[in-house]
């Protein structure tokens, strides 16, 4: 996938995101902060052009089914050796930069 194409699919699903967000009560937007906070790195993170991400990543990552940043975050939620965004962000660029990645892994 291009990566002009990558960041489009990016920005829709973090546009959908945001738009249901904002049909929530103020609490319920409350208590998602840190999910909005995350996914709103993420899409940032993913679509900025002084990111190190190859073109396998992209890939990788395109081949998702479903929401790729829903998909992340699950990853980050199931994780316990995150501490930082970008702790994060640099092991998906290791998940899904190498030839090994198998769209077919559970996540943990």
């Amino acid at each position: 996938m291009e990566r002009q194409e990558f960041n489009e699919r990016i920005q829709k699903e973090y546009d959908e995101f945001k738009a249901y967000m904002l049909t929530l009560p103020k609490e319920e937007i409350f208590n998602a902060g840190f999910e909005i906070d995350l996914k709103s790195y993420l899409a940032s993170y993913l679509q900025s052009e002084d990111s190190p991400i190859k073109q396998s990543t992209i890939d990788n990552l395109a081949s998702i089914d479903g929401n790729v940043l829903d998909y992340l975050l699950d990853i980050y939620l199931n994780s316990d050796t995150y501490y930082t965004y970008d702790d994060l962000c640099e092991e998906i660029l290791e998940i899904f930069d190498g030839e090994f990645y198998d769209d077919g892994d559970e996540i943990e």
